[in-house]
């Protein structure tokens, strides 16, 4: 479940789509184009990402009732673990929250 927007984040975002356009992007699409767009801080990427919004609703339902979310990067398990019980990480070193 997602938690009330830092006003920080809320900013960060304003300031994005005051300067890449992701208004005609299909719901599921613009949320992953902005996330990798903000996480990385290169707006190249938006041209570069290739969504299926059929799959992404498809990956979304399937976190949503529960499916196993295996990465090998510990920082994507640890932003997944705040909205889930549990995550896993095949990345060498300490567990998200352990």
């Amino acid at each position: 479940m997602r938690t009330a927007v830092h006003p920080i984040e809320a900013e960060s975002y304003a300031i994005l789509r005051s300067r890449l356009d992701t208004a005609d992007l299909p719901p599921l699409t613009r949320a992953v184009v902005e996330r990798v767009v903000h996480t990385t801080a290169d707006p190249t990427w938006a041209g570069d990402l290739v969504c299926a919004e059929d799959a992404l609703a498809a990956g979304r339902a399937a976190l949503l009732a529960g499916a196993p979310l295996v990465t090998d990067v510990r920082m994507v398990a640890a932003g997944a673990r705040r909205g889930r019980r549990w995550s896993r990480s095949t990345s060498p070193g300490p567990r998200p929250g352990g």
